[in-house]
């Protein structure tokens, strides 16, 4: 037998299905984790054997081993792997975490992780980020300490018996300056993959309409009168009722001269050409210095 670390009473373990019954307040949590941990016996069984081993008790035993004295960065690492329903986004920006956990806590095992280690990190992060980058960075890593904790590898969680500000924070963005605007708007010489970002900027700058629904922008949204185009944005989720954008009258026109300016320059049915989020905030960085402003 192998010790699942799982303790119920007797009245709750169904025998002949080998599983614990609906009658346990916590069923499906408890037989998702025994299902969880028989997978991963069976899929390690599986590749000793196709590699020509044994799975015997020793290979049980020292597999165990190898288990807990984990590295707790790697471990982080390969349950992001492991985890078939992030999306690539989310993958790179969950292995850029491990990366800068790497630098303060290269040699810690999972099961010797403490609330001390959990300090360390916390003051690494405050040196290094704004409060609410060190807010997301300990919600990642409590992420894995608790299923760390689930899994039985870490007896557990040091973050219960700590006290920090794991709050967002204010944030230390601030609005753009009618000056400064106009100095992104007076930007000359920009290649038209730039270009399009920055006028794009300003579009939302001038409408009030944030970067998701900027993008979202559709052509037949539009309807061209004698005051300029004029944008209806009951389509686009999230406002609750219509919003009517007059361009020609906001702003002195500005933008409605970028509508037109891209409008018909693609065959996309966007209003402006598509373009990644990457992209855009690698254009904007470039915008950002050529305009002179921090």
């Amino acid at each position: 037998y192998n010790k699942t670390g799982v303790f119920i009473e007797p009245k709750y373990w169904n025998e002949s299905k080998h599983v614990v019954s609906g009658k346990h307040p916590q069923a499906a949590t408890v037989n998702q984790l025994l299902k969880s941990k028989v997978s991963y016996l069976e899929k390690a069984c599986f590749e000793l054997e196709h590699n020509g081993g044994v799975f015997d008790f020793d290979a049980l035993k020292s597999l165990t081993a190898h288990k807990n004295k984990q590295n707790f960065c790697d471990y982080i690492d390969q349950s992001i792997k492991s985890e078939s329903k992030l999306d690539y986004k989310t993958i790179i920006k969950y292995q850029s975490n491990v990366k800068i956990m790497r630098k303060c806590l290269p040699n810690v095992d999972v099961d010797k992780l403490t609330a001390e280690n959990i300090k360390k990190l916390d003051l690494f992060f405050r040196d290094e980020y704004a409060q609410s980058t060190v807010a997301r960075l300990h919600i990642f890593v409590n992420k894995y300490v608790e299923k760390a904790v689930k899994a039985r590898i870490l007896k557990y969680n040091p973050y219960d018996g700590l006290e920090f500000d794991r709050s967002k924070g204010e944030s230390t963005k601030t609005f753009l300056t009618m000056a400064e605007i106009r100095a992104i708007e007076g930007v000359n010489g920009l290649p038209d993959s730039i270009a399009v970002v920055r006028d794009r900027f300003l579009y939302s700058c001038y409408t009030g309409l944030r970067i998701s629904d900027n993008l979202a922008l559709m052509k037949d949204m539009l309807v061209d009168t004698p005051d300029g185009y004029v944008v209806s944005l009951h389509t686009i989720k999230g406002y609750g009722h219509d919003l009517i954008h007059p361009l020609g009258l906001m702003f002195g026109g500005r933008p409605d001269e970028i509508v037109r300016k891209w409008i018909n320059t693609h065959d996309q049915l966007t209003v402006f050409p598509r373009v990644s989020d990457s992209y855009i905030y690698e254009a904007l960085k470039v915008v950002k210095e050529l305009a002179g402003i921090d």
